[in-house]
């Protein structure tokens, strides 16, 4: 139905699915959850369809839908940053009751702030301009502490490939 029926074969967009993805992940969905649902291509599907639509001679609807997703994970970000808020104000589990009384719960603490974290790390890679560390303040940047990042690029057409012909050796 999606991506590969051969190794090397063409991959193939379906738009209705592709609409889908576009409206979930706007509501703050992972593809990697939303490719678990039923109907949905793998996740590498996905990530060859947005490959695609940045080739110069593509189809227009993959280019649509490579348009659409930019945007729409930008809007996952925005979804991210107020689950940030949400969990900070979320005091529920801070504090235990034992037989000596309430006691805080570091577990709990660590757990949000580990949450919260992994939020504003996904959203700055979606939305580097809003939510990267380009937007650090005046004292950072005088502090004198160099910064340097490590930029890893992936090529998942090899994932794609792998996960092909897992189902066609299942």
């Amino acid at each position: 139905m999606f991506g590969t029926p051969k190794k090397g074969g063409k991959c193939y967009y379906d738009p209705e699915v592709g609409k889908k993805i576009v409206e979930r992940v706007c509501r703050g969905e992972s593809i990697k959850s939303i490719c678990k649902g039923e109907g949905m291509p793998n996740c590498g599907i996905v990530w060859r369809w947005r490959m695609m639509g940045r080739e110069p001679d593509c189809d227009p609807q993959v280019a649509e839908f490579t348009r659409q997703m930019d945007i729409a994970l930008e809007m996952r970000a925005d979804v991210l940053i107020d689950e940030c808020q949400d969990i900070a104000d979320d005091d529920s589990n801070d504090t235990l009751t034992n037989q000596f009384g309430e006691a805080s719960n570091p577990a709990a603490v660590s757990r949000a702030k580990l949450r919260i974290d992994t939020r504003k790390a996904v959203a700055a890679l979606y939305a580097r301009e809003r939510y990267g560390r380009s937007n650090r303040s005046d004292a950072e940047a005088d502090s004198g502490v160099e910064e340097h990042r490590l930029v890893i690029e992936v090529d998942p057409t090899p994932l794609a490939q792998k996960q092909a012909e897992d189902r066609e050796g299942a």
